[in-house]
């Protein structure tokens, strides 16, 4: 007898606990949800926000947001100890991502010609313009509300940037394309 006791006790106490959930489901749940941490892309990295590309860690030191004719895309300075690279992120039917570098060796005083060739690769003139700047945090030597650019590109994924910041002020960057998918973010601390 004590067996059919057990089982009746064993079956009162189930069918106590699936009641009590589903009463919990109708009434929409005693669970709560955590805040999620928010979200990132890499045209929405801001100022502090860590990213790894492979096995570099960097950290989001400053952002340009370049708007042009309806289109938009952002340059945002990586730093990893002293080493600083830019990464360029256009939304053209998916996220085109690419990092450059500043290169002293090349300089220029006006306006750039057509073709350059540099390191042995031929860089020919793709498109040029002129986009308004919204600059946050901390950006090198990239001052100014206007840019007028000129973008280079080479066999291979290469690209080369020259940027005029001002009268007479330029700025030659040399690059490759980058995978954007091969890039993580993590969210750092706000920054206002």
């Amino acid at each position: 007898m004590s067996a059919i006791l057990w089982i009746l006790i064993g079956g009162a106490l189930i069918g106590g606990g699936y009641f009590a959930y589903r009463k919990s489901q109708q009434s929409g749940g005693a669970r709560k949800e955590l805040p999620s941490s928010p979200s990132r892309t890499l045209m929405t990295l801001q100022v502090n926000d860590i990213v790894t590309h492979f096995d570099t860690d960097y950290i989001v030191e400053g952002k340009l947001t370049f708007r042009e004719d309806g289109s938009e895309w952002v340059k945002v300075l990586l730093a990893d100890g002293g080493e600083q690279v830019w990464l360029s992120v256009e939304d053209k039917d998916g996220l085109v991502a690419g990092l450059s570098r500043a290169v002293d060796e090349l300089s220029f005083t006006s306006r750039p010609p057509e073709l350059i060739t540099h390191g042995g690769h031929k860089y020919q003139l793709e498109k040029w313009g002129k986009a308004e700047v919204v600059q946050v945090g901390e950006t090198a030597t990239k001052r100014g509300k206007q840019c007028t650019y000129f973008e280079y590109k080479a066999p291979g994924g290469k690209s080369l940037s020259v940027e005029e910041w001002g009268e007479g002020s330029y700025e030659v960057l040399l690059g490759e394309e980058a995978l954007a998918h091969a890039f993580e973010i993590l969210p750092g601390d706000e920054v206002d």
